[in-house]
């Protein structure tokens, strides 16, 4: 297994420790990374990760949102796995890791 699978695979079993502490804007920006790449690969939760990745900005302004979405620091965080998620292979493992992201069955019926 190469190097830059291991990280992958590291950044997503990581996920729930960024989401606690996660409040930088590139922090926001790789967590969007994910759930975007989340719901690509597993398009039957794909409104539960559309759901919980707008919950990362729950309680922001219009305005808020807009200016953390369009600075350098959310961009680098959201390119930076962008770039590499899409070398994880699509098979059950690496859905099963997004599915780790949202929780018990039971909060994310199909």
């Amino acid at each position: 297994m190469n190097v830059r699978r291991v990280m992958c695979w590291c950044v997503v079993a990581a996920l729930p420790q960024l989401a606690l502490a996660g409040t930088s804007s590139e922090d926001l920006g790789a967590l969007q990374a994910v759930h975007d790449f989340c719901a690509k690969i597993d398009p039957s939760h794909a409104k539960n990760y559309e759901r919980q990745a707008d919950a990362l900005f729950y309680g922001l302004t219009a305005k808020q949102l807009s200016a953390i979405r369009s600075s350098t620091l959310y961009k680098t965080g959201y390119q930076s796995l962008t770039s590499v998620l899409p070398e994880l292979p699509n098979d059950a493992a690496t859905i099963q890791a997004c599915n780790a992201i949202l929780g018990p069955k039971s909060n994310h019926p199909k």
